[in-house]
């Protein structure tokens, strides 16, 4: 039972992380897209 519960804690705190990253990924993706947009209207 102990270990099961390290297991899942591990997985709490794994998806913990992602859901931290998530923004952050996303931010920087819509950054460099937009940013890609715009030096292809400059060109």
């Amino acid at each position: 039972m102990k270990h099961k519960q390290r297991l899942f804690k591990f997985l709490y705190s794994k998806s913990f992380a992602m859901n931290l990253l998530r923004p952050i990924h996303y931010y920087t993706w819509v950054n460099s897209h937009s940013i890609g947009i715009h030096q292809a209207k400059l060109a």
